[in-house]
C-alpha cells in the first residue's frame, strides 16, 4: 500500500514530473531544453539573449519578446506615457527574474572529459584541424559559418537552415564569458544526446585519431572533438552581452502588480513574510514559491530577494508561454497560453479587435523600413524610461531576419477589417493592436504576443495555413487518403526533414525535359557496349516508345527525358562550355541583319537509360552533351548540398593531381569520399539491414570522408526510413526471402557444376561445395575483388579500401548485386571500380569473363556463381568452421549401479 505522502496533490505533482516532459503530440519542442542551461552559459549572455535574441545572433528564429515598444510612444495621454514608463522597469526585472529562476532550477550537468593520451600540440594546428573536421565531418549540412560563406549557393533556397550560425560562438562559451563555456560545447559536440535527449543533432562518432607512418608507427593523437571546439572559439568577438543592473524598487513594484492579480487582499504581509506551510498547502500556483518554513512565518522573517526573484521568474515564465518550445523544469504538465486557431479560418471579423489600428498605421506609416532604435535600460527612474519609449518610432527589429514590409493588398484589407489583413498585421506587428489601449489595461493584460523574425513571404505562409482552419473536417471523399506507398514515402519524408538526410545525401536525380532537331542524337559511338552486355542488362525500349522518341513536333524537334547528375568541374560547380551557336536562330527575323548566338553545353552522366531520337542511350558511358537551348523545363535534383560543395575541396585535399589538364575522372570517382547518393536505394539495400544501421551506424567505407553519423531515430521512425525507400522504388518491403539463398537452388547449382567439370575432364570427382570453392577463387585472385576490397580478415594493403564483401548478403539485395558486379558504371556511374567478368566476342565458347583456371564456365555462369557466392558467404564460411577439433573429449558417464567414479554431469557428485 502505498504511504500517505504520496496520496493527493503529491502524488499528482510526482506523476507530471515523471512522465515525458513533451506535451501531447509526435513533434519534439523546437527550443532546446532548459533543464541544464545554468550549467551551459553564464547569467549575462542569458540576460541579453532573453531580452533580445537577435544582438547576438541576428539570424535568430527565437521571437523577440522584451523591447517591443513602438505602439506605446508620446503622443497617448499621460495614462499611456505612463504604462510605456512601466514597460521600461518591469521589463529588464522579469528578464532577471527568468534568468535567476532558470539557473536555480537548473540540473546537475557532468561535463565529458577529453580523452587520455592526446599528444600536445600548439593552439595554432589545433584550430586550423578544427577547421578542417567543421567543413568536413558534417557540420555544414545543418550550421552555417562566416568563414565557408561558399557553401551557401548550394543550399536549397526553398529551406532554411536547421541549424543556427555558428559565427561568433567566442561571445557565448568563450572561456572569458564562461568558464564552463568550453567544456558544455566540447561535451555537446561529443555527444549531443547527453544534454538534449531528444535533439535532432547527431554524434559524428569524434573519436581520437591516430596518424602513423608507413611503418605504423604512432606520429600523434587528436581529439577532433576539442579541435573543433578550438576552431569555434578562435573567432574574435565584440559582441558584448547588454545587461541592466536590477532595481530593488521595481523589483517591488512588479512582485505587488503579480500578487495583486491573484489576490483581492493586500499585499503587505505577503511581501513581507509569505505563505506559512499551512497556507502552501492550499496553493495551486506559482505563488508556492513563495512558501516559507513555519519557524521562518512565525518570527516574520522577511522574504529574501531571491525568493521573490523566483517567483517573479516562474509567473513571468508562465506570462509568455516560454515552455511552450522549451523544456522548462516545473512546467512539465503546463497548458498552452495562446488562442486556439483551429477555427480562425471562419472567425467573424466582427469579433476581431481592430481597435485603433487605422490610427497607428497612420501614424507610423505601412510602408516600413522604419527601424526601431536599439533601446537600452541604462537608467532606471521615470525621465530615463519615458525616453526610451518615445523613441520606439515603430515595432519592429533591426536584425537581418526581420522584414518590416507592408505590402499594398494587405494594408487594404487590414483598412477594410478584413481578417486576412489582421492576421498579417498580427504578424507583422503583434502589439499595435494595443494602441490608444493600454491606458485601460493592467500591465499583465497587455498583449503579449512576441514578434517573429518573419518576411513577407514567411507571413504570407503562415497566413495562408491560418485562414484554411476551419476546425470542421471536409466529407470524406474530399479526403486525402493516400495509398500504403504512398502513405510510407509521406511518412519517410518527414523523417528526412525532420534529421535533414538531404543535407548530405542526394535522393532523387535531376531531370531535364530537352526537345532538340531530328538527329542531333545519333547512335552513340560505344553502343557496340551494349551488345556486349549481359541480356538482363541491356536497354530494354517497346516499339512504340522508340516510334515516340522519333516523332516530330510542329518545330521539327524531338522530345526526350533525360535524368541523371550533371558532370562536376572546378569548385564543384556543373561542366558548362560556351561556343557561338551553329543553329541560325535568328533567321526567323527576316530582312534584319543576323547575329552570331552564344550557346552553353551541358553535360549530364545518365542515372537512367533513355531513348534520344529512337536511339538508346545507357547508364555508365560518356556524359550526353545538351545544349541550353535544348532545355525545356528543368527539375533539380533534390538533396546533397554538402556533398557537392565538399567535392572539390575533397579533391585538393586528398587526391593526386590528375595526370593531363582537364582530366575530370578523378573528380567523379571522389563521390566515393562522400555521403553516397541515394537514388535508388530502395533496389540496393536489404530493409532489414537498413533498419539495424540507421539505428548504429557503422563504417561501410573505411575511406569515407563524410561518415554517417548516429541520429536520435526511434524504431518507428528507422522503419519509415526504411519503407520509404522501397516504396519509393516500388520494390518489396519487408525484404523478403529470395531464391539465391534456398537450399534447393544452391544444390541444384552446385551439383550441375560438378557434373560440367567431370563433363569436360577437370575433376574426376569434384566434391560437394566446389562451385562455390571456385566462385572464390575468383574474388581472392590478386586482379580481381581482394585488390581493393575488404574480405572477411583480408584487408588490402591500399589507403582507401573497398567495403568488405563478406557483408554484402546482409546488406544488398540480390538483383542489385547482380547488376553491381557485371557492370559497375551502370549502376553508379561515378564508381572507379572495373568489370570482372568482360566480354570477349573473340571467344566462341565462353564469351569472355575470368581466367578458366579459376572458375570453368561462361562469362554469365561465372558471374551467378560469384553472385550466389556472396549471398551466402556466411553459409560458406559456416561450413567451413571446424567446431569439433575445438571441443574436448568429454569422458563417458559410468553405467548405472556401477562403482566407478562419479558422472561429471552430477555437480553435487552424486549426493
Amino acid at each position: 500500500e502505498a504511504p500517505a505522502v504520496f496520496e493527493g496533490g503529491f502524488r499528482r505533482k510526482m506523476a507530471a514530473l515523471l512522465k515525458d516532459v513533451n506535451p501531447a503530440g509526435t513533434l519534439r519542442k523546437p527550443g532546446p531544453s532548459l533543464r541544464f542551461v545554468g550549467k551551459k552559459v553564464e547569467g549575462n549572455f542569458l540576460f541579453d539573449w532573453i531580452a533580445k535574441p537577435e544582438r547576438f545572433r541576428p539570424s535568430t528564429r527565437m521571437p523577440q519578446f522584451f523591447e517591443l515598444w513602438g505602439h506605446l510612444g508620446e503622443g497617448h495621454g499621460e495614462g499611456v506615457k505612463y504604462k510605456a514608463n512601466r514597460h521600461g522597469r518591469f521589463e529588464p526585472v522579469e528578464v532577471q527574474a527568468i534568468v535567476e529562476y532558470l539557473q536555480d532550477r537548473s540540473q546537475s550537468f557532468d561535463y565529458l572529459q577529453p580523452p587520455a593520451g592526446i599528444s600536445a600540440t600548439t593552439p595554432e594546428a589545433q584550430v586550423a584541424r578544427g577547421k578542417v573536421l567543421f567543413q568536413e565531418r558534417g557540420c555544414l549540412a545543418c550550421h552555417s559559418h562566416v568563414e565557408f560563406q561558399e557553401m551557401e549557393p548550394y543550399r536549397d533556397p526553398q529551406q532554411s537552415v536547421q541549424g543556427p550560425d555558428l559565427t561568433g560562438l567566442a561571445g557565448k562559451f568563450g572561456s572569458e564569458q564562461d568558464s564552463n563555456g568550453p567544456r558544455w560545447l566540447y561535451s555537446w559536440i561529443k555527444e549531443p544526446s547527453r544534454y538534449h535527449a531528444r535533439t535532432v543533432m547527431p554524434d559524428l562518432f569524434l573519436d581520437p585519431i591516430v596518424k602513423k607512418d608507413a611503418t605504423g608507427k604512432v606520429l600523434q593523437v587528436t581529439d577532433p572533438a576539442a579541435d573543433i571546439v578550438a576552431y569555434l572559439l578562435s573567432g574574435k568577438t565584440s559582441y558584448q552581452p547588454k545587461v541592466t543592473e536590477l532595481n530593488p524598487e521595481d523589483m517591488e513594484e512588479l512582485l505587488d502588480v503579480y500578487l495583486r492579480d491573484g489576490y483581492a487582499v493586500s499585499m503587505k504581509d505577503i511581501k513581507a513574510k509569505g505563505f506559512s506551510p499551512a497556507q502552501a498547502a492550499r496553493l495551486q500556483g506559482h505563488e508556492q514559491e513563495l512558501a516559507v518554513s513555519q519557524e521562518d512565518y512565525d518570527q516574520e522573517k522577511p522574504l529574501s530577494q531571491q525568493q521573490k526573484m523566483r517567483y517573479l521568474g516562474r509567473k513571468t515564465i508562465a506570462k509568455y508561454g516560454c515552455y511552450g518550445c522549451h523544456d522548462i523544469p516545473g512546467f512539465e504538465d503546463a497548458k498552452s497560453i495562446g488562442t486556439g486557431l483551429a477555427d480562425w479560418g471562419r472567425k467573424d471579423p466582427g469579433k476581431l479587435a481592430f481597435e485603433h489600428i487605422n490610427e497607428f498605421l497612420a501614424g507610423h506609416g505601412h510602408g516600413a523600413g522604419h527601424g526601431q532604435a536599439d533601446q537600452s535600460h541604462g537608467g532606471h527612474g521615470a525621465e530615463s524610461s519615458s525616453e526610451h519609449a518615445a523613441e520606439a518610432v515603430v515595432e519592429s527589429g533591426r536584425g537581418s531576419n526581420f522584414d518590416d514590409e507592408m505590402p499594398g493588398f494587405y494594408a487594404h484589407q487590414l483598412h477594410s477589417h478584413n481578417r486576412t489583413g489582421f492576421l498579417y498585421q498580427k504578424l507583422r506587428a503583434p502589439r499595435s493592436y494595443d494602441y490608444h489601449k493600454t491606458g485601460n489595461k493592467t500591465y499583465n493584460e497587455r498583449l503579449r504576443m512576441p514578434r517573429f523574425p518573419f518576411s513577407t513571404e514567411d507571413r504570407e505562409a503562415v497566413a495562408t495555413f491560418v485562414l484554411g482552419l476551419v476546425a470542421a473536417a471536409p466529407r470524406d471523399k474530399y479526403v486525402y487518403h493516400p495509398e500504403p506507398k504512398q502513405q510510407a514515402v509521406e511518412a519517410g519524408l518527414r523523417v528526412i526533414e525532420k534529421y535533414n538526410c538531404k543535407g548530405c545525401h542526394v535522393l532523387t536525380a535531376e531531370t531535364w525535359d530537352i526537345a532538340f532537331p531530328a538527329g542531333a542524337y545519333p547512335k552513340p559511338q560505344s553502343a557496340q557496349a551494349t551488345e556486349q552486355l549481359f541480356p538482363f542488362q541491356r536497354p530494354v525500349f517497346s516499339r512504340e516508345q522508340i516510334e515516340a522518341s522519333e516523332e516530330l513536333d510542329g518545330q521539327g524537334r524531338q522530345h526526350a527525358t533525360v535524368s541523371g547528375l550533371p558532370t562536376l568541374r572546378e569548385r564543384g560547380w556543373p561542366a558548362v562550355d560556351d561556343h557561338e551557336s551553329d543553329d541560325n536562330l535568328n533567321s526567323f527575323l527576316g530582312d534584319e541583319e543576323v547575329f552570331p548566338t552564344t550557346s552553353l553545353t551541358l553535360f549530364m552522366n545518365l542515372w537512367k537509360p533513355t531513348l534520344l531520337g529512337g536511339h538508346a542511350y545507357e547508364t555508365g558511358l560518356n556524359a550526353i552533351n545538351v545544349r541550353s537551348e535544348y532545355v525545356q523545363a528543368r527539375t533539380a535534383a533534390s538533396g546533397g548540398d554538402l556533398s557537392k560543395y565538399l567535392l572539390p575541396h575533397i579533391v585538393a585535399r586528398y587526391q593526386k593531381p590528375p595526370e593531363k589538364p582537364g582530366d575530370e575522372a578523378t573528380k567523379v570517382t571522389m563521390w566515393g569520399y562522400l555521403a553516397p547518393p541515394l537514388i535508388g536505394e530502395g533496389e540496393k539495400v536489404q530493409t532489414s539491414w537498413l533498419h539495424e544501421f540507421l539505428l548504429d551506424p557503422h563504417p561501410i567505407r573505411p575511406s569515407a570522408v563524410l561518415r554517417m553519423p548516429r541520429f536520435n531515430l526511434s524504431e518507428r521512425e528507422a522503419t519509415q526510413l526504411v519503407n520509404y525507400f522501397a516504396a519509393r522504388d516500388n520494390v518489396d518491403y519487408p525484404y523478403s526471402f529470395v531464391q539465391r539463398r534456398r537450399t534447393a537452388h544452391l544444390a541444384a547449382e552446385d551439383e550441375a557444376y560438378r557434373k560440367l567439370l567431370q563433363t569436360k575432364g577437370h575433376a574426376e570427382d569434384p566434391q560437394p561445395g566446389r562451385r562455390f570453392s571456385d566462385a572464390m577463387n575468383v574474388i581472392v585472385d590478386k586482379d580481381n575483388c581482394v585488390s581493393c576490397h575488404i574480405v572477411g580478415d583480408y584487408v588490402p594493403n591500399r589507403p582507401d579500401p573497398a567495403p568488405n564483401l563478406a557483408q554484402v548478403y546482409r546488406r544488398l539485395r540480390p538483383d542489385y548485386v547482380r547488376n553491381w558486379v557485371a557492370k559497375p558504371t551502370a549502376v553508379l556511374p561515378y564508381t572507379n571500380m572495373p568489370i570482372v567478368f568482360k566480354s570477349n566476342p573473340k571467344d566462341k565458347q565462353f564469351g569472355g569473363g575470368v581466367k578458366q583456371s579459376l572458375y570453368h564456365g561462361k562469362r554469365l555462369e561465372q558471374l551467378d556463381a560469384v553472385v550466389d557466392l556472396l549471398m551466402n558467404y556466411d553459409l560458406y564460411v559456416k561450413e567451413r568452421a571446424n567446431i569439433r577439433s575445438m571441443v574436448k573429449t568429454v569422458p563417458p558417464a559410468a553405467a548405472p549401479g556401477g562403482d566407478g567414479e562419479d558422472d561429471p554431469g552430477d555437480s553435487d557428485g552424486g549426493n
